[in-house]
């Protein structure tokens, strides 16, 4: 199979041995993808991927051909990669097409929903969700059923109707499924935005909390990024300016890791952004404070942080202290913090 995603798995791939040995092998190869993915490294992720399905070729297994393909397009998702997401889609399809089962053509639209979602067009995710769905219901694909739950949730949360995205995060929540950490730090962030809509910030900051504990005991560096710049802003709402600054700095380290994979260039500019307007929002709620900041060392460090992210080194964000705008406010001696002009419509960052 070609990386582009534009050629068939090649028929009659070396002698495999034992069923059962190939079956494994295909396990492992989709637990690495998994875990090549919480590390942002999506390339890597397709390649396992695309192994397994050379694999489930040779076995002569087209179901699972088909939702490996559908895997393989979920990642491209997730980077942007919208014109490969649809190839892998449409191939899988074709499978789907001769298929009699009905839980591949469950894949098919799960996979369709998340690329619609993914292009920002919810009307016609939905709609894809909701049939996968229906295929689901009589199979045992508890784990399928669980993610697409999750993300017809995150649909709804989008249009505002908090208490259907909490009803169906429950459902997902009930279903009994291996251990997903992808999917558990997922339904914890929601159930924490939820609880941020319904003004209950203490229940935010625990799920948010949770969410982080679950991306840090999975290595989920991709994942804990969003969560700490979350963590962040929640704890800047809560005036807890020094916690704020913890998880700020936690971003920008994991930024600066992340930065060194091309793919997530773009992801990751949109994130940078938002730890940029966080951390302007901070400075200017310290210059507020006065002399007697006591968290004007921490600022500092994040500053600095900022300005040495790879986004500012090569040009492609200024300098926080190239504004123009800003003018240090300081006690003696202490470290510089930079005056940002503001006013009460800053806007905090969207997940």
């Amino acid at each position: 199979m070609s990386q582009r995603g534009d050629e068939r798995p090649p028929q009659g791939v070396a002698a495999l041995g034992d069923e059962t040995e190939a079956r494994a092998s295909i396990a492992g190869l989709t637990a690495a993808a998994r875990a090549c993915e919480g590390q942002g490294a999506h390339d890597e992720s397709v390649r396992s991927l695309q192994k397994a399905a050379l694999l489930a070729d040779a076995l002569n297994d087209q179901t699972l051909v088909g939702d490996l393909l559908i895997q393989c397009a979920e990642v491209f998702c997730a980077i942007g990669e919208f014109r490969m997401a649809s190839r892998f889609l449409g191939r899988a399809r074709e499978i789907a097409r001769d298929s009699s089962g009905e839980e591949l053509k469950g894949e098919v639209y799960r996979g369709y929903g998340q690329l619609y979602k993914a292009r920002g067009d919810r009307g016609s995710a939905a709609i894809c969700f909701d049939r996968a769905l229906e295929r689901f219901e009589f199979t045992t694909r508890h784990r399928s059923v669980r993610r697409t739950l999750l993300d017809l949730s995150e649909i709804y949360l989008k249009q505002g109707r908090s208490a259907e995205a909490s009803h169906l995060l429950e459902r997902a929540e009930s279903i009994p499924v291996d251990a997903d950490p992808g999917v558990e730090m997922r339904i914890r962030l929601n159930r924490g935005r939820i609880a941020h809509l319904e003004g209950d910030g203490t229940k935010a900051l625990a799920e948010y909390e949770e969410a982080a504990r679950i991306a840090q005991m999975a290595d989920r560096a991709f994942e804990r990024e969003i969560v700490a710049i979350g963590l962040a802003d929640l704890h800047v709402r809560g005036g807890r300016l020094d916690l704020a600054l913890l998880s700020l700095r936690e971003a920008l380290a994991l930024s600066v890791v992340a930065f060194s994979r091309k793919a997530l260039r773009p992801i990751e500019r949109a994130r940078f952004d938002a730890m940029g307007r966080l951390l302007r929002l901070i400075v200017a709620l310290s210059v507020r404070e006065g002399p007697g900041f006591p968290h004007a060392l921490q600022v500092d460090e994040a500053l600095r942080l900022h300005d040495a992210h790879p986004f500012v080194l090569t040009g492609q964000v200024r300098p926080y202290h190239a504004s123009g705008k800003e003018k240090a406010a300081r006690a003696p001696g202490a470290p510089e913090i930079h005056r940002v002009e503001t006013s009460s419509g800053i806007s905090a960052p969207k997940y």
